[in-house]
Parts: structure tokens; sequence; C-alpha cells
């Protein structure tokens, strides 16, 4: 059997499936009755028919097992279009779903979703797509290959980037990208020239490009919520004399910007975590932890002097916050002056730093990785790794 299920309405769940040709229907009352004795079934057409077979259930552990039991005959449904998960128990995305070739519609909100596959590509007739409320904090390039979507809903998740395909759908109207952690605005984005309504309130934008202009067909703009200032939202306006801009302007005084540096830094957004910390010491100004912070991620930017300078801040506001050595030795290093590194080296060579514990030599081999991997190189890397090998 084929079936096509389609979004619950409440205050009943309604699934309905379409059914083509010889619907065995002894055997199909007989399984779903078998889960709940409050389903009632109406039919339109006679068996061996095309037939429509809709099945309301008001018990919520029954609509539970329905989608089990669709998900257990996944085999047979291969053209169901609509799926809605709002009120389904997923531990991760539904990956039993990616044979569903035929996917129009695909509701996934707050299923506390942490990534979504690189197969959400395979969709290529997907249409709308909803991964509101969860807790992503990037998507796969395959995104861009949902060439028939019209609608994505991204809102309220933890995005720090959009990858640079999301500007290959081209047929996208609708756009939320609402509460994520958005440093600067996706110029990708900018390519999406059928957009019409664009969600950004609620990030961390605080400058808007002139390229915004491209999108000539916008006609709802959302930045409320926004870090933006007025004469900003005032010269969009201009350029985008069609759309209605809803702007309300608020402080960062909520924003832990020390956390979103640690996040970006995770990420590889090097630069993002940079502005982030330089946000964060500009709010406290003489906390020590974040000059430690400002310290780490210069290096990872090409800033080792502000490295060196951040460090020596650390220590001289907190002497006892020694392991910020590490990224004094390394702004040296980067900086040519590799006698001053190498007594630090030296100096707590198989020893803990008081504010550590981890071992010394760890700690210096982590940081050096660490850059490496971020494409940060210099030949007295290994110097140092000789210097700890003895």
């Amino acid at each position: 059997m084929i079936f096509n299920l389609v979004r619950s309405l409440r205050p009943y769940k309604v699934i309905q499936f379409l059914v083509y040709n010889n619907l065995d229907w002894e055997n199909t009352t007989y399984i779903l009755s078998k889960f709940s004795r409050k389903l009632k079934f109406q039919t339109s057409l006679e068996p061996d028919q095309d037939s429509v077979l809709c099945v309301n259930i008001s018990n919520k552990q029954a609509a539970t097992i329905m989608m089990k039991v669709a998900e257990n005959q996944i085999e047979g449904l291969e053209n169901i279009q609509n799926l809605d998960f709002t009120e389904q128990n997923l531990a991760s995305f539904p990956t039993q779903i990616i044979k569903l070739k035929n996917l129009t519609h695909l509701n996934l909100e707050n299923r506390n979703l942490f990534r979504v596959p690189t197969e959400i590509g395979e969709f290529s007739k997907l249409k709308i797509l909803n991964l509101k409320q969860n807790e992503l904090n990037r998507l796969p390039s395959q995104i861009g290959n949902l060439k028939s979507l019209t609608h994505l809903n991204l809102g309220k998740n933890k995005l720090i980037e959009l990858p640079i395909q999301i500007g290959e759908l081209e047929n996208l109207t609708y756009l939320n990208l609402e509460h994520n952690d958005l440093f600067e605005f996706p110029l990708q984005i900018c390519k999406l020239k059928n957009l019409t309504t664009l969600g950004l309130n609620g990030n961390i934008i605080t400058n808007l490009p002139d390229k915004i202009a491209e999108l000539k067909n916008l006609k709802i703009l959302d930045f409320r919520e926004s870090l933006i200032d007025q004469n900003q939202i005032q010269t969009i306006q201009k350029l985008l004399p069609n759309c209605e801009i809803k702007y309300s302007r608020t402080d960062d005084s909520n924003i832990n910007y020390t956390n979103l540096a640690y996040k970006y830094h995770k990420a590889g957004q090097y630069l993002y975590a940079f502005k982030a910390q330089e946000k964060a010491l500009a709010k406290t100004n003489q906390h020590s932890s974040d000059w430690f912070g400002l310290s780490f991620y210069a290096l990872f930017v090409g800033k080792p002097d502000l490295a060196v300078k951040a460090a020596l801040k650390t220590l001289e506001l907190s002497p006892r916050s020694q392991s910020v050595e590490s990224n004094l030795a390394l702004g040296y290093l980067l900086t040519d002056q590799y006698p001053e590194a190498e007594k630090i080296y030296l100096k707590w060579k198989n020893k803990y730093f008081p504010d550590n514990d981890d071992l010394c030599d760890k700690i210096f081999l982590d940081d050096i990785n660490a850059l490496e991997k971020a494409g940060v190189h210099h030949l007295d890397f290994d110097k140092v790794r000789k210097i700890l090998a003895e």
C-alpha cells in the first residue's frame, strides 16, 4: 500500500492516508483498531478503487503509535508527501524518512535536533521545511540541493553561520532566521532573488550590507530586537522602498559574549570568536578572564602582538592565572621572539599551572595543535615540541 500522510489537525489528530488500488480493508482496519479503541474510519470510495481513509485519533499515545507504524512500513510509503513530527518524541533526525523522495512538506519543529544529516539534500521535491526551535548550530552544505524549496524556517536555533549553498535555493520565498546566534548578515542570502519574507530578529547582527538591495522582491524584513542602529535601517529602507521593515532597537546587556566567543571558536569561526570576545571585554573592561580569552582568540586571527598584550594584562590583574602563559609564549613565537617563548616552556616543563589541572606540556602542545589545525603555522612550533619531548 502507498500512503500519503498529511499534517495533523486539532482538536483531533487527523491523519489522512491516500491509498491506491487493492486496499486490504479488513486487514488495515484490524491493524489500526489494534492500537486505539477510539479510532473512527470513514471511506469515501469503494474498496479496490482509489480510496481515502481518514483516521481520527483523540488519544495522543495512539498518534505516536500510528507514526511508529508508518515508520515500520516505510518501504511501502514511498509516495508520502507530507510529514509532521511536531508531537512525536524524536531522539534524532528520523533518517528512515530519507527514503521518501516525494516529500514536499516536512515539519520537525521543536524536536531537540542537534544536526541535520547530509542526506537532507536528497529531498529534491521538498517545498516546505520547518526546523524551528531545535539545537542546530550549522547546516550541511547539501541543503543547497533543495531546489524546489519555497519556505525554510530555521528560527530559534543556535546557528552561527549559514552554508554558502543556501544562496542556491532559487525558489525560496520565505526564510526565517529569528533568534539565532548570527554575528553578521549572511551575504549568500542576497542571491535569493525570489525572497519575499526574511526574518532576522533577535540575532547579534550589528551591520547591514548595501548588497541587501539586491533582494528586489522582498516585502517583509524583520529586524525587531535588533542591535542595528536606526540610521542603518533608514538607509536600507531607501534601498528597498517597497519592503516593510519591522524594527525595534535593543541593547546587548543580556548577551553573554564570552559564551558566544567560545561557541564561535569551537565551530571554527575564529574571527567571530575574536570579535565576540572584544565585545565581552568592552562590557567588563578590567575582568581578567576576558583579557585571558582575548589573548587566546587573537592568536587565531593574526594578532599575536595583541595576544602578548592581553596575556600580560591578565597576569597583571590576576597573577594566579598563570596558564595564560601558554598564550603569551605563542604570542612571542608568532612575533619571532623565540628566546622569550623558550623561557616560558622551560620554566613550566613537566609542571602544573596553579589554575589548571592539566600538565603544562599537554596544554602547550594542545594549543599548538589547535593553531595548526586552524591554519596558523610557524617553524618554531617544532622546536617547542622538541623541547617538551626531551
